[in-house]
């Protein structure tokens, strides 16, 4: 699966700079990927999820804008702005809740969540009934 800066920008209307999509594609692309084949049943599992011409080039586009927001790079090697749990100043104290969704460890957008599982369904992949050994 290839997502160009051009599809980003012209398609998707995505608003962050080129030199930051370039280091934010693949690491994204490998996300939405690994999201993906965790719904698929383990026998009907290719070695290449683009065997299942899966269309998930806009999942990946709100994956990018999502680590983006939540620390660019950082978010990548486990500093996430999702990890502040609290702020103190003064005397006032703030804590956080659950601050959004992860995927091993890294912020993985709800959008792109619901449009993977949505792909898989129209594709039937999301079925994981018992396969038969007769």
């Amino acid at each position: 699966m290839k997502v160009s800066y051009e599809y980003y920008v012209d398609t998707f209307n995505g608003k962050i700079c080129q030199p930051e999509f370039e280091d934010l594609v693949e690491p994204a692309i490998d996300l939405v990927k690994g999201y993906a084949e965790q719904f698929i049943a383990p026998w009907a599992l290719e070695k290449d999820i683009d065997y299942y011409c899966l269309e998930l080039k806009r999942a990946v586009c709100y994956q990018i804008d999502y680590l983006q927001a939540n620390g660019g790079l950082n978010a990548l090697n486990g500093t996430s702005d999702l990890d502040l749990q609290s702020v103190s100043k003064d005397g006032f104290n703030y804590s956080y809740g659950d601050r959004g969704n992860k995927f091993n460890g890294v912020p993985f957008s709800s959008v792109s969540a619901y449009m993977i599982k949505s792909e898989l369904r129209r594709k039937g992949l999301m079925c994981r009934v018992a396969k038969r050994y007769d």
